[in-house]
């Protein structure tokens, strides 16, 4: 899981327009199949919020 969204997560942090936000469409869908409370989802879920703004 830790490589599906650290490789995600670079591909928000390098595209633009609709690519990037196809990528943080699929990281989003990989984001609900996760317990809320895994630790790899919370530090992913911060590094998007970084990577986005």
């Amino acid at each position: 899981m830790d490589n599906a969204f650290n490789r995600l997560l670079r591909c928000v942090r390098t595209l633009d327009g609709s690519d990037q936000g196809q990528a943080k469409a699929h990281l989003l869908e990989l984001f609900a199949l996760v317990d809320p409370s895994d630790p790899r989802l919370v530090k992913a879920r911060s590094a998007l919020a970084s990577a986005l703004f």
